[in-house]
């Protein structure tokens, strides 16, 4: 059995504050391995334009995959104040969206509809530099893939006109 004097070893000058730098060290580790393990940011695009392509409706809500980048979503102040959005471009480092969710009214007949479409297997697996980008024809959405490149000098043009210099690809509907 030991037996105790009062006398408490001295604490070595050169392990002091160690275990505090051992908990600090330990924290940061864990800070940014959360960070790097949200989804990939990918520098690409995503946009519409109602007003130019589809005059003949309202979009009242839209969503890119779950993105918080601005445009890629419907603000609330928008939704709340306007009721309806003419249009939103946003480039930049995003996650790639899943999916994209559109919600609009015909202006003639004051139908609401709404479309979810899935864009998983509709896009490349690289999607740096290019724009999805949506157009709402009456009842039918129509998703589009614009790619980096120039289009071809016999390539038929489809989609938004302002895209008739550029590759682009209608990946909804199908």
């Amino acid at each position: 059995m030991g037996v105790s004097f009062g006398i408490r070893p001295q604490a070595d000058p050169r392990t002091r504050g160690m275990g505090l730098r051992a908990t600090l060290l330990l924290a940061l580790s864990l800070v940014l391995a959360a960070c790097a393990s949200g989804p990939r940011l990918v520098d690409h695009g995503f946009g519409f334009d109602a007003v130019a392509d589809s005059p003949g409706v309202q979009v009242l809500d839209y969503r890119y995959g779950q993105s918080h980048a601005p445009g890629a979503r419907m603000p609330q102040w928008v939704r709340d104040d306007a009721g309806v959005a003419g249009g939103t471009h946003t480039r930049g480092p995003m996650p790639v969206g899943e999916s994209l969710y559109v919600r609009w009214r015909i202006r003639a007949t004051g139908e609401v509809l709404e479309d979810t479409v899935d864009l998983r297997g509709r896009l490349p697996g690289d999607m740096a530099g290019r724009e999805i980008y949506f157009v709402v024809d009456q009842r039918q959405l129509r998703v589009y893939l614009v790619g980096t490149r120039a289009r071809g000098a016999g390539d038929a043009g489809i989609g938004p006109a302002k895209f008739r210099l550029r590759e682009i690809e209608r990946i909804y509907p199908p």
